[in-house]
């Protein structure tokens, strides 16, 4: 049988240098401030700061996070999410070494924007100087009203929110 070309130099560089987030070129002093800028980058917000689309709550889909609210979509392209990096040290380190890399926060908190309708920077990291305290009470908060963290499911949000 057939075996598996491994990639060129050429294309490993090239892989290697697509970066995948950008930096919002802030550090916000909280999650919320943090969350009103994606919101602002994402149109969500108007230049008066009102929110101005309906906003359905994001899933997490990692062990970690799965059943539980992390953030907010407009739809499958759109979205701004809170995570957390445990490795933030290092994933800084590397970051302030590139000179462009992506900071991810004092203390690994940070909010991820995503705009796939956008033809670049279609993620952009907002490094906080929140703790992982905060997120988590603000994961459990936007969840409680769909049930309990962690045991969440798209049904309960059509049940409540339709």
């Amino acid at each position: 049988m057939g075996s598996a070309k491994s990639a060129s130099a050429y294309q490993v560089q090239k892989l290697e240098s697509r970066q995948k987030e950008y930096p919002c070129g802030m550090m916000h002093a909280s999650l919320e401030e943090a969350m009103v800028h994606a919101e602002a980058n994402l149109r969500f917000r108007n230049e008066r700061g009102d929110l101005v689309v309906k906003l359905e709550p994001l899933l997490g889909g990692t062990r970690f996070s799965g059943g539980t609210v992390i953030g907010w979509q407009s739809g499958p392209q759109r979205r701004f999410r809170v995570d957390f990096d445990p490795d933030f040290a290092a994933a800084n380190a590397k970051a302030a070494k590139r000179k462009d890399g992506v900071h991810k926060g004092k203390q690994g908190v940070h909010v991820n924007e995503e705009d796939f309708t956008r033809r670049g920077r279609q993620k952009v990291c907002h490094p906080t100087e929140s703790s992982l305290l905060i997120a988590d009470l603000l994961w459990k908060r936007w969840s409680s009203r769909y049930g309990r963290r962690g045991q969440i499911t798209k049904e309960h949000i059509t049940t409540v929110d339709g």
